[in-house]
């Protein structure tokens, strides 16, 4: 991949979790971004973008029905771009 953006984020247990950028897009008016894990074996991730204290805290959706309407928005957003 070309120009990858790299995310760093601390886990709970204040390790180092690194992913590469996918995408950052809006859903009805919320900021989410897409990203994969910067491992062999990693899998993608979808964050919610919070703004928290002034600054931007990414959240790991795990809410199904988030989930589903983000995944349905990245799809249509991706095909969009193909046309």
């Amino acid at each position: 991949m070309e120009d990858e953006q790299i995310i760093v984020l601390i886990n709970e247990d204040g390790q180092e979790e690194r992913f590469v950028l996918i995408e950052y897009f809006d859903v009805d008016g919320e900021d989410y971004i897409i990203a994969q894990e910067e491992r062999e074996d990693g899998f993608d991730v979808i964050f919610r973008v919070e703004e928290e204290g002034g600054e931007e805290v990414l959240v790991r959706v795990e809410d199904d029905t988030e989930l589903k309407r983000v995944e349905t928005a990245y799809y249509e957003l991706e095909e969009g771009e193909e046309e």
